[in-house]
């Protein structure tokens, strides 16, 4: 379980990086926290609002793994890092 806690940090933290620099170049509209990142791929068109919520709801899952450890938590979280990863595809492959 240790180890899919870890990926799902990085890729995560990776996306919110790469969309954040996406929308600084690309757009000019500057984002620093991880939710105002979303919500920016969602009014420039990346990603539509039920989306965008969903990857609220994983950036407020990651913080809940981080800074604490609980494995009934830690086990529904697992069940939706597949469709969170989905996401995360869809906007990797939107900000190229």
């Amino acid at each position: 379980m240790e180890v899919l806690k870890l990926k799902y940090d990085l890729a995560s933290r990776l996306v919110l990086d790469l969309n954040k620099e996406f929308l600084f170049e690309d757009r000019g509209v500057k984002h620093d926290s991880p939710k105002s990142v979303f919500r920016a791929c969602h009014a420039v068109g990346l990603i539509t609002a039920s989306e965008t919520e969903i990857l609220i709801e994983m950036i407020d899952d990651r913080n809940l793994t981080t800074h604490t450890y609980k494995e009934d938590l830690a086990e529904r979280i697992s069940k939706k890092i597949p469709d969170y990863g989905k996401l995360m595809e869809k906007l990797l492959k939107a900000a190229k």
